[in-house]
């Protein structure tokens, strides 16, 4: 069994990660894997939640913290996986990294699915290790003409807007409102840990692609319910999970009958035949954390060491 590291975590190629949170998002949409709703226990200043999800060859649990921190958006994370032919654990990750990773690798599935190819602007609201991911799978699937990053930490915004100045020729704006970074852009991405909505529903252009990574309850959700109205297409990772959360913020609106799964529409939707607004709201569901979990154990066995941890004996006492 190895405990994985963000260290160990970002030696992985981003499309090991990819291809393992594609093939999971697909299985799920066909009935091919099994999850459940996220658990979340209210604990004092924050809260902690759990989620189990499994396809054929492995299953696990994914949990994750949510103790606000004013001076940073990072959140801790512990991710175990099970090989279910053999039972035994294969792999655990202790970190930020693997979920970040995991979600960009489904921000950038939405993206490719759902936005168009040809794009001028992309709009970023967060500025965390989410966002981050977010971004860097943007400028690997399109083209754009000008980045727009605003966040609410300037010294923030400004250190990833230089870092990401490395990696692609598009130039970084710094903007001094969400409402000005969303101006008429293409696609907007909205990767904020905001218990209330960072922009208003009428300032994304009809046309534009819009991502949402961030909290989704009744009282806390960065996203207008509005937008959900304007949305021509809604999309989820994982509507399932959605519709059986009671506390999701789109439970008792007519638009939860018409969410459809991402998995579902790999390969079949055409984006740049249906220019209307879409909007991808991101579930994060356990299954692509195991799944990228899975790939980054099977990539380190075979290419270089990883911090390894002899499996525990289950006795009458516990484990010894």
């Amino acid at each position: 069994m190895h405990i994985l590291t963000d260290q160990d975590i970002d030696r992985v190629p981003q499309r090991n990660y990819e291809a393992a949170v594609r093939a999971h998002l697909i299985a799920d949409a066909h009935g091919d894997a099994a999850g459940s709703s996220r658990h979340v226990t209210d604990i004092g200043r924050g809260s902690i939640s759990v989620s189990a999800s499994g396809r054929n060859g492995y299953a696990g649990i994914s949990a994750e913290e949510t103790f606000h921190r004013p001076d940073t958006e990072q959140q801790e994370q512990l991710v175990a996986g099970w090989d279910t032919n053999t039972g035994g654990l294969f792999g655990l990750a202790v970190g930020d990294r693997l979920g970040a990773i995991s979600t960009g690798c489904i921000g950038g599935i939405a993206l490719d699915c759902l936005a168009p190819h040809k794009v001028k602007s992309l709009a970023l609201i967060g500025v965390g290790k989410r966002a981050e991911a977010q971004l860097a799978a943007a400028i690997s699937l399109r083209t754009f003409e000008q980045i727009r990053i605003y966040g609410r930490q300037p010294v923030a915004a400004t250190a990833l807007a230089k870092q990401f100045r490395t990696r692609t020729q598009t130039p970084i704006q710094i903007s001094g409102s969400p409402e000005e970074a969303v101006h008429n852009a293409d696609i907007v991405i909205l990767a904020t840990d905001s218990s209330e909505p960072v922009i208003d529903a009428d300032w994304v252009a009809p046309h534009a692609h819009v991502t949402s990574i961030g909290p989704r309850t009744r009282l806390r959700h960065e996203l207008p319910i509005g937008l959900v109205h304007r949305a021509k297409l809604l999309v989820s990772d994982s509507p399932q999970q959605v519709r059986n959360s009671a506390d999701h913020f789109l439970q008792g609106e007519v638009a939860l009958k018409r969410l459809e799964h991402l998995g579902g529409l790999v390969g079949k939707f055409n984006p740049d035949k249906n220019r209307t607004m879409t909007l991808f709201l991101s579930s994060g569901p356990a299954g692509a954390d195991i799944a990228a979990l899975r790939a980054a154990v099977d990539f380190l066995d075979n290419n270089q060491p990883v911090s390894a941890a002899p499996r525990p004996m289950l006795r009458a006492g516990g484990y010894q």
